[in-house]
């Protein structure tokens, strides 16, 4: 099946898309407006962008409220405060997540809304969902336009990793986390991990008797 961008609609190059590049894990974002409200939604276009300085991106597109698209209040939210935190989240908080995912209104609490904790950063002035595995507190490094939607990127200025889900030496503990994950329109649990040991062949380059380079694969 060849399929040319050009010959379909928007709508159904996120659906292709969004099912294309699978799994994409979700990236819990909290902001707060300047009138103090605080917001809450997620997003699966999420990855890292930069391991040094740790700087993460997550794309935001436009949302529909009563029919019209609109700036969602995550991006309207970070363009004024500068500041957000990104929680990573297991999947028994599925439910949490997929309540914030809904459109509301500006005034509206999401926190509130999925009936979750907030707690206050050390670093930056948003609230952080207090029970998250991983809060990851952000400042704003840029946001790119790109196509229809706004690339955010942002520098973690503070990692915030529950006990339990820490192991030592900079490595988390995955099959506590139990991460959750966007695959098409479902979310997913990753339930299986494994290794793949590949022995590396080498070349070995050694003359014979006459002087000839000889190139054995070992």
């Amino acid at each position: 099946m060849e399929i040319s961008p050009a010959s379909i609609n928007s709508k159904s190059l996120y659906k292709l898309m969004s099912g294309i590049v699978v799994p994409r894990p979700i990236a819990w974002v909290s902001t707060i407006s300047e009138n103090k409200v605080p917001n809450l939604a997620p997003f699966s276009f999420f990855t890292v962008a930069s391991p040094d300085p740790p700087i993460l991106c997550f794309s935001v597109g436009a949302g529909l409220f009563d029919g019209e698209l609109k700036k969602k209040d995550t991006l309207r939210n970070i363009e004024q405060t500068k500041e957000f935190v990104i929680h990573i989240i297991s999947t028994s908080m599925a439910t949490n997540i997929d309540i914030t995912s809904k459109p509301y209104p500006e005034e509206i609490n999401e926190f509130d809304e999925a009936n979750v904790e907030m707690e206050s950063c050390k670093v930056v002035n948003v609230p952080k969902v207090k029970n998250a595995p991983i809060q990851m507190e952000c400042t704003l490094e840029n946001i790119i336009k790109v196509g229809s939607n706004n690339m955010i990127f942002g520098k973690v200025v503070n990692f915030n990793i529950k006990d339990d889900f820490y192991l030592h030496e900079h490595k988390i503990n995955h099959l506590k986390l139990d991460p959750i994950a966007r695959i098409a329109n479902k979310y997913a649990s990753i339930s299986e991990y494994f290794n793949v040991n590949t022995k590396v062949k080498k070349n070995v380059i050694s003359p014979d008797a006459n002087g000839r380079r000889i190139i054995e694969t070992n």
